[in-house]
């Protein structure tokens, strides 16, 4: 497992190209969220009453909210710039899924060139895949906010009702991550030409392998962040400001690494 992590780390090294623009993709998605969400919080937060004011105030700032919120379609333009930014991430995360992986899978070409060659050859399909998945991974939610209905009524936010959800949050969450892991691999196939069904017998022959190698990258990922954000507490000033201005870029070495590394056990396996 560690010749595949390894040989991950070492293959995201060499996409710079890749890095930079996934690093700008998830700067600029973070700065217009950040903006939108700003722009709606502000003025809400200048109009919340104060320490000073009587306490019942406040209670009358929240009737007013809900009443606003409920009675007026003061939330629908609020809902439908949502809406548009949510489609819009839709739109490029699948392209830049078939720029990655093709640039993974053909890295005798030039940098640039692959990437968005992979945008040209694969974005309809993989745009595809994603519409499939994003509608598998929804599948269950009904179902779910059926089982968190009944049991708030018969618990209302107890600790029992709490102790009740773990085991669907933790099913769901287990699905949805072993969902995702098969569309990788299913896209791995497609930027390669190999047939669904061998990549398919990859990934349910190597299924431990796979959960083990995105574990393992995960946890990395998660210890070096950790470690980040306690140097950047403990030892305040340049080194901090240099940990935090990197670290979105590190994070997003990290994804690819994650990435190239299940690329690499499926390299082995399935081209065997």
């Amino acid at each position: 497992m560690m010749n595949w992590i390894r040989s991950g780390l070492n293959s995201a090294l060499r996409q710079p190209f890749a890095l930079v623009c996934l690093f700008v993709y998830e700067l600029l998605w973070g700065f217009i969220l950040y903006r939108y969400v700003s722009s709606l919080l502000t003025p809400l937060l200048h109009r919340y009453p104060g320490e000073g004011l009587p306490s019942g105030a406040g209670q009358l700032f929240y009737a007013e909210s809900h009443f606003r919120l409920t009675k007026t379609d003061l939330i629908e333009p609020y809902l439908w710039t949502f809406a548009v930014l949510l489609a819009l991430r839709m739109i490029v995360t699948p392209l830049l899924n078939a720029a990655v992986f093709y640039s993974l899978e053909r890295r005798d070409l030039n940098a640039g060139y692959r990437f968005f060659r992979g945008i040209k050859e694969l974005g309809g399909i993989y745009f595809l895949y994603y519409a499939i998945l994003t509608v598998l991974i929804a599948a269950p939610l009904p179902w779910l906010f059926g089982i968190v209905g009944s049991l708030y009524e018969a618990h209302f936010l107890s600790d029992r009702m709490l102790l009740a959800l773990l085991p669907y949050a933790g099913g769901y969450l287990l699905y949805v991550f072993l969902l995702q892991l098969l569309f990788m691999y299913v896209q791995f196939g497609r930027a390669a030409g190999v047939r669904m069904m061998p990549t398919l017998l990859c990934w349910l022959g190597n299924v431990h392998r796979v959960v083990l190698i995105a574990l393992a990258v995960g946890v990395i990922a998660l210890l070096f962040g950790i470690v980040a954000a306690t140097v950047s507490y403990v030892w305040a000033g340049l080194a901090a400001l240099i940990i935090h201005q990197l670290y979105p870029l590190l994070r997003m070495l990290f994804k690819l690494w994650g990435i190239a590394s299940q690329h690499a056990l499926w390299h082995d396996k399935a081209k065997a």
